[in-house]
């Protein structure tokens, strides 16, 4: 009995020696995470399993872990990058932020992955309550292995969770194109209409001739969207960016236009809400609107 009383009395500050005292003190190299309905178990940064017939090899790594106290409760946090192969070509970025609540470890939130140039993630950093994330995004003439656009996203915490400050996404075009920006541009349009893969691949490369013009990224916004492509929607934001005051409310509708198309109604009243304001009357922008309303509150797809 008096061996039972010892180890009672003890046990709650055994419990609280063992209970970690920052995210900082958590060993992300060798931590436990959930993948799927999977509890895979890091070694070293690492994990792989092979089926028993060789027929494929699972895996998943630990790319970085940046810290801060992103939700702005007091306590520093961690945003953990991981990224999982499933035995084919893709490789699965996932992004989750973790807090000390109560004495133990807390994911509190998740950032969107994807797979290398369909929103892969290259890194995440934190600057003060924001969280950074460089994506990559491909076009249609793009291959999976090889996207050719860099997207810069800026996240804050907000009460239901992590949210995205579209407005402050940046895009950038790599490599150095060669040619002539107004030959590029009339290819552009001209095949706008019939082909709008081949459309952005010729205002791509315009664009990236000349990275400040806001005509430019708009225009390879606008085939970007005839083509059903989700990196419409950061363009189309950098495009809004560039571009002079006067200029705002048609990009604002081509971006609602591009996030009705692309199934985030919410998101597309808000910019076609804003056109609206500084172009009151405008026929087409009041059309759209009313049509991202009932989408959104419908919940219905285009």
């Amino acid at each position: 009995m008096r061996l039972l009383a010892l180890a009672l009395a003890t046990w709650p500050a055994l419990a609280a020696a063992q209970a970690p005292a920052s995210v900082r003190a958590i060993d992300w190299k060798n931590h436990t995470f959930q993948q799927g309905d999977q509890a895979i178990k890091l070694t070293n940064g690492e994990w792989s399993k092979t089926q028993e017939d060789d027929s494929f090899s699972e895996s998943l790594s630990l790319v970085g872990v940046a810290y801060g106290d992103v939700n702005g409760d007091g306590v520093e946090d961690a945003v953990v990058h991981t990224v999982y192969n499933g035995g084919g070509t893709g490789n699965f970025d996932t992004v989750e932020i973790f807090t000390i609540a109560q004495g133990a470890l807390a994911r509190i939130g998740q950032l969107p992955g994807g797979d290398r140039g369909d929103g892969g993630v290259d890194g995440v950093k934190v600057d003060g309550k924001l969280m950074r994330l460089t994506r990559r995004g491909s076009l249609a003439s793009d291959g999976a292995c090889c996207p050719s656009l860099t997207i810069q996203e800026v996240w804050r915490f907000a009460a239901g969770g992590p949210t995205q400050d579209a407005e402050a996404q940046r895009v950038a075009i790599d490599g150095s194109p060669s040619g002539d920006y107004a030959a590029l541009r009339k290819a552009g349009l001209a095949s706008l209409a019939t082909d709008p893969g081949q459309a952005a691949t010729s205002l791509r490369d315009a664009a990236a001739l000349q990275p400040g013009n806001a005509v430019a990224w708009q225009e390879l916004g606008l085939a970007l969207m005839k083509n059903r492509e989700w990196v419409a929607v950061p363009v189309l934001y950098h495009a809004l960016a560039l571009s002079p005051d006067k200029a705002k409310p048609a990009v604002l509708y081509n971006l609602g236009q591009a996030l009705l198309a692309l199934n985030h109604a919410a998101e597309a009243v808000a910019a076609l809400e804003k056109s609206l304001a500084l172009r009151p009357g405008n026929a087409p922008t009041e059309a759209a609107l009313a049509k991202a309303r009932a989408q959104a509150a419908s919940g219905s797809k285009p």
